[in-house]
Parts: C-alpha cells; sequence; structure tokens
C-alpha cells in the first residue's frame, strides 16, 4: 500500500491570523512624475463579506468597511486593475501613470456575490481564486459559490479567475529540523510515516492527505474530551484489524471540526491498546492570535510514553479515557466502513450515533513509528502537477458549462406514488431499489438528481452505494430533507442511445433504533380496479393481461412504498390485492442522470498559493520559487503566482528586484480588525508618510 502521511496543518487557525497581518505591495517604476502620490503599489486579499456588522470575523469582513478602503485608495490617486494587469506591472511588462492597486477573493466563498456586485456597479476590477473541488460540478460545497454565479460575474468583464488549486488547501507533514510538523503542501515533498494508516485500506494508493478520503462521506467521532450535554469525560474506543506488522511509538489523528468548532482545553488523558497503557499526559491547546484551541483539520501527534508493536491481521481496540473535564471534545474524522474489521464506541451523546453505540467505521489515525521518509521530488512533482491541471480542467469545463437532464420519462401528474430510495425497513433489512431508463439519446453522465417526498421512520446516518450495471460509481449520506430535491455526484458514466441500464441504490448500513426509509417521487399508473358484477352478485376479476407492465422499478420490500399489484383475488363482495417479491412496477421514478457541455473555455494563469506558501528556492540573492514547483506552474501555463508575506507590515521597496513574478505579495485583510488599522496597516505598505 502506497501510503502517504498527514500533516499537522500549520494550524489552519495559525497560519490565517498570522499571514492576515502580513503584506503584499510593491512600489510602481517607470515614468514617477506622472504619479499622483509616490506610493506602492498594493494587492488587496479578502475571504468573506457580511452586510450584517456583528457578523464579521477573521475571514468576514463588513461590506461596508471593505467599500471604505477601495474608496480610501481611490481618493489617494490609486486606480484598481485587474490582477492580470498588476502582474504585467510586476514582471515589468507595463508601467503604470498613477499608482495601481488590485482584488483577489481567495477561495470563492458565497459571500464574496456581495463585494463582487459593489464591484462591477463600480467598474472595479477584481479576481477570484478557485478551489475547483468546492465547486464540485453542478452544485458546490456549502459555503462556497456555484460554477453559474461565478461565471454570472465573470461575463461582466470586471471578473478574471485565478487557480488556488483544486484540493490542495490544506496540510500535509513535512521533516524540518529534524520534527515532524504540519505544513502546506505546496511547500515541498510531503513527510511519509512508517506503521499503519488505519483509514486506507490496502488497494488504496491516495496519499494520506488527500480530502477525498474525507469531503465527502464521513463522520466526525469524539475521541477525547467532555460531553458538553452531560458534562462528563468522554471515553471511547477504536477497534480495528492492523495491516501492518510495525513497532510504534506515536499517532496522528485527523482532527475534524471540534464540539464547539474553535474550542479547546488542557486535557489529561490516558491511552491503551489492549489493556496495555502506551500514554498517559495532557493535550494541550495551540494559541493563535485571537483565541487558544485544538488544532482543526489537520493532523495532531500525540507521542507515546512507551512503544508497542502491531501483528498483521490481528485486531487491537484502543482505549482514549479522558482524565479531566472542560468545555470540549476533541473530534477526529471517521470513514464509514462495513466490512466488520473496524468499530468505533463513544460514551459522547448528541452524534451521528448514540452513546455506546457501534460506528462501523474507519477511524482517521495513523499509527507510526520513527522511520518515515519523505516523498519523492518526482513524487511531489506529480502530484502538484496532478492537482493543478485538474483545476485548471474543471475551471474550463464548469465555468460556463450548460446542463442537460436526461430522465427515467417520469411525467408530473396530480396522483404521483412514491418509491423507497434507502434506509431501513420495520423488520430490520436494509433497502435496496433499482430504477431503470433507456436513454433516448447518448451521453456522458455526472451527476444524479432525485425528488424526495415525507421520508417514514428516524433519521440516521444513512448511507448509499449507487451502482450503474453493477458497477460502482458513488456513495452518499442522504440530507434526509423532504419535498425537496438532492444532487450526488458520480463517476463519469457513458450512456448510450436506446440501451437499458440498471441504477441501484444499496443501503450500506441499518439504523441503531428502527424504520428510517427516504423515499423518492414516481408516476405509477393506475391500479386496474374490479368492476362490479350484478349478474352474478360479486367483483368481476380483471383479465391477467392488465396486470401485465414493463417493469421501471424494483424494491426489496413493500413497506413504505406505493408498488404495483401483480393480480387480485376476489372472494364474492371482497378483493384484495396480491404482490410478488421482489416488487416490481411499471411507475417511472424521479429521478434525471445530468450531463454537462462546456461552454466559452477560460484557462487560468495566475496563482494564488494557498496560506500564500510555496516551495521556496533562493537564488541570486532573488527569493523564488523553487525549480520543481516553477517547472511545473509553467507547464500548465502559469505565468504569475501571488503569496503572503512572513513579515509584519512594512512597506516593501524593490520588491521586483527581490523576489520573482511567481512571489507576488498580496495584503490578507483581517475582518475583524478595526477600521483604523487596516488604514494604518496600509499606509505603511503604500509608504505613506
Amino acid at each position: 500500500m502506497k501510503h502517504k502521511t498527514s500533516s499537522r496543518m500549520i494550524i489552519i487557525i495559525f497560519i490565517i491570523s498570522f499571514f492576515f497581518t502580513n503584506v503584499a505591495f510593491a512600489k510602481p517604476q517607470g515614468n514617477e512624475n506622472k504619479v499622483s502620490q509616490n506610493l506602492n503599489n498594493i494587492a488587496l486579499c479578502y475571504h468573506g463579506f457580511t452586510t450584517n456588522e456583528a457578523e464579521k470575523s477573521e475571514y468576514v469582513s463588513y461590506i461596508e468597511d471593505f467599500q471604505e478602503q477601495v474608496n480610501y485608495l481611490k481618493d489617494k490617486g490609486y486606480t484598481f486593475v485587474p490582477p492580470s494587469k498588476y502582474n504585467q506591472w510586476y514582471s515589468k511588462k507595463y508601467t503604470p501613470d498613477t499608482p495601481i492597486a488590485t482584488i483577489i477573493f481567495d477561495d470563492a466563498r458565497k459571500s464574496v456575490d456581495i463585494a463582487a456586485q459593489w464591484l462591477v456597479e463600480n467598474e472595479i476590477p477584481f479576481g477570484i481564486a478557485i478551489i475547483g473541488k468546492k465547486l464540485g460540478t453542478i452544485n458546490p460545497e456549502e459555503g462556497y459559490m456555484s460554477w453559474v454565479a461565478i461565471n454570472a460575474i465573470y461575463d461582466t468583464g470586471y471578473c478574471e479567475i485565478l487557480s488556488h488549486t483544486y484540493n490542495m488547501h490544506h496540510f500535509d507533514l513535512k521533516k524540518e529540523d529534524g520534527a515532524v510538523v504540519s505544513a502546506p503542501i505546496l511547500e515541498g515533498p510531503s513527510y511519509i510515516d512508517d506503521g499503519d494508516f488505519l483509514y486506507i485500506n490496502s488497494d488504496d494508493a491516495r496519499w494520506y492527505w488527500d480530502l477525498t478520503h474525507i469531503d465527502d462521506t464521513t463522520w466526525s467521532f469524539p475521541l477525547f474530551g467532555t460531553d458538553l450535554k452531560t458534562s462528563q469525560p468522554i471515553t471511547s474506543t477504536i477497534k480495528f484489524k492492523a495491516k501492518e506488522s510495525v513497532t510504534v511509538n506515536k499517532m496522528r489523528a485527523w482532527a475534524a471540526l471540534h464540539s464547539p468548532y474553535s474550542s479547546g482545553y488542557d486535557v489529561a488523558i490516558k491511552i491503551d491498546i489492549d489493556g496495555t497503557e502506551v500514554a498517559n499526559k495532557t493535550i494541550t491547546t495551540t494559541q493563535y492570535e485571537t483565541r487558544s484551541q485544538w488544532a482543526e483539520r489537520e493532523f495532531v501527534t500525540i507521542d507515546f510514553d512507551k512503544s508497542y508493536t502491531l501483528e498483521a491481521n490481528k485486531t487491537y481496540t484502543m482505549t482514549f479515557a479522558t482524565q479531566s473535564v472542560g468545555n470540549s471534545s476533541f473530534n477526529i474524522y471517521s470513514i464509514p466502513n462495513f466490512s466488520g474489521d473496524y468499530e468505533l464506541t463513544t460514551t459522547s451523546t448528541g452524534m451521528s450515533y448514540g452513546a455506546q453505540e457501534k460506528w462501523p467505521a474507519q477511524a482517521c489515525i495513523i499509527l507510526a513509528g520513527d522511520n518515515g521518509k519523505e516523498a519523492t521530488i518526482k513524487e511531489f512533482e506529480q502530484y502538484v502537477f496532478n492537482d493543478l491541471s485538474i483545476n485548471s480542467i474543471v475551471i474550463e469545463k464548469y465555468l460556463s458549462a450548460s446542463w442537460n437532464a436526461n430522465t427515467t420519462g417520469f411525467e408530473e401528474n396530480e396522483n404521483l406514488e412514491c418509491i423507497v430510495l434507502g434506509g431501513t425497513y420495520p423488520d430490520g433489512s436494509k433497502a435496496n431499489t433499482n430504477i431503470k431508463i433507456t436513454p433516448n439519446k447518448s451521453f456522458t453522465g455526472e451527476v444524479l438528481r432525485f425528488k424526495t417526498v415525507s421520508h417514514l421512520g428516524d433519521w440516521y446516518p444513512l448511507i448509499i452505494d449507487v451502482y450503474i450495471n453493477d458497477q460502482k460509481v458513488s456513495r452518499f449520506s442522504s440530507n434526509w430533507q423532504d419535498w425537496s430535491s438532492q444532487t450526488v455526484n458520480i463517476n463519469p458514466y457513458q450512456f448510450k442511445e436506446g440501451q437499458e441500464y440498471d441504477i441501484t441504490f444499496k443501503t450500506a448500513n441499518t439504523s441503531p433504533t428502527g424504520t428510517g426509509l427516504v423515499r423518492i417521487y414516481m408516476d405509477q399508473q393506475d391500479l386496474p380496479w374490479p368492476t362490479w358484477d350484478s349478474i352474478n352478485d360479486t367483483w368481476a376479476q380483471p383479465a391477467d393481461s392488465e396486470f401485465q407492465y414493463v417493469p421501471h422499478y424494483k424494491v426489496s420490500s413493500s413497506e413504505g412504498t406505493d408498488v404495483y399489484p401483480s393480480g387480485i383475488d376476489i372472494d364474492k363482495y371482497e378483493y384484495t390485492w396480491e404482490y410478488s417479491s421482489p416488487y416490481t412496477g411499471p411507475g417511472k421514478a424521479f429521478l434525471e442522470i445530468l450531463s454537462s457541455t462546456p461552454g466559452m473555455s477560460v484557462a487560468p494563469t495566475q496563482i494564488c498559493y494557498p496560506f500564500g506558501a510555496f516551495y521556496s528556492k533562493q537564488t541570486n540573492n532573488k527569493q523564488d520559487i523553487s525549480p520543481v514547483l516553477k517547472n511545473i506552474l509553467k507547464k500548465i501555463g502559469m505565468n504569475s503566482g501571488m503569496a503572503v508575506w512572513d513579515e509584519a507590515a512594512r512597506s516593501l521597496e524593490n520588491i521586483q528586484s527581490e523576489y520573482s513574478e511567481y512571489i507576488i505579495p498580496r495584503y490578507l485583510v483581517l475582518g475583524n480588525l478595526e477600521q483604523s488599522q487596516i488604514y494604518n496597516d496600509i499606509d505603511i505598505l503604500i509608504g505613506v508618510n
């Protein structure tokens, strides 16, 4: 197994708080007598916005503050230019007549639209740096802009599209000065532990830090800390079957958002493996600029007091017993697994599963020794090149794409029925539903969309696997929202005109508490009702031919589904419907397979490094990115890069001669700073005396 290890996430909050106080500008060169003031040029960077001043935070700026900041520079004689124009000035291909400024929105968060609309109205150019994975295909992750929304802004002519990596806006592990620390992935080759990666199966070649492990279907599991509902310390267990024979002396836990997030306390814990105590220590918080908290969304290392030897294919149980009470629970990612080789339990309440219930999941834990190694330069080149290439591809493909809905042929009417899509029946069995489709044209399916009706029973962490003609194309969690549509990304699948396909929804896990069924609409035809035979004083039997139909669905139970009968049994004055198992029927489910048609493409030529971090190299007294990273960027058409400076705010004289065009500075504006402080920082950066 090609294990690839994680990162201590330079602690997201540290990076953000730290970098946001940093700098990003330069002094205009050339024709000085035409410049209204002898001021440095500046690039401003933001993440999100709000119209409610009380909601502003580090990443969220109050819109009126933002508008005043823009006007503050305009009043000083600044001309706002697109990021590409700013980069041309930096590379000495453009000489401005005034001091210039540019605006960058990192991440493409949904609230950016508030500021973008105002900039368009005022004819001010700007750029949006896109994390392609966050935008998905047709629907983005929660809190991010859709391709449709970005394209509408792009079409105004005032917006440029920049790359912000596809799925590398997080951290891995790096070896620095003999220690393994968290660092942004683009800073250089990853450190790879020797040991057992509990959450990575033997046939999985993804890197350990690859977010696809956790960003689609995952549960947050409380490892230790305090259950705030009961005020009791948490005890949790992790059962796993070892894949490696290895001696370990530490663990790295892939931390999720804690409960509550951005929280933590100095917590005393005991850890044992099969009854042998391996650690008894206090896990401390990290002090950030505005708060002290546990690290989140990164790997947190806990050193053992004694080493422990694992044997391959042997099952072990780790126990985490919290010894002190505080203000939160420390949560890690866990990945659903129904093989029986993995199991989690916790005394914590209010989670995906109840207290002491068995979670069928693999904990995102690495048990490691001291003999890890760094990825090779070739491996680094490959994973960075692949990621940035994919980001360019999805931007070109989806930015202005149109979407086509290929349906089962269902029709709206006033008497719609329903069919179970997934869940647990009252007898404890799992739903297994098959829906047929015969497309009237060939296409590549990328997304499934279905419309739900009311669910039966109670919510539970339902996982559904999707197959097309027995080929697995997706795994998803139901959102349990009634009377609404849900979309599910699938592996691209080629459908051919006129060929019949079976789309099967297989429930992966039963409810721990009882019935729980998710249902969708279907347009099933009316039943062949009997007629009254007055001569014989009985009901007349419908012809068998009336019960002959082309089956469009098949379910494993009739419970909660308006399934179609196979016949009717008449006993003079009484009659009952007859059903066969499995239950099939003529109704067409409200299921769509979406395919995209790319529109006018745009390939980004500029990159904003996540967290401002890059693989650095000093050559000829000039700060630059490493030849390895530069070669990757050039291969995919990136001619400039924007970083965030790791120094306190100061004016940057002559940076064009000190730093390359791949390290153009940008100033990240903190939304929770006082406006006077931001103006003071800007004044320092632009060189106001």
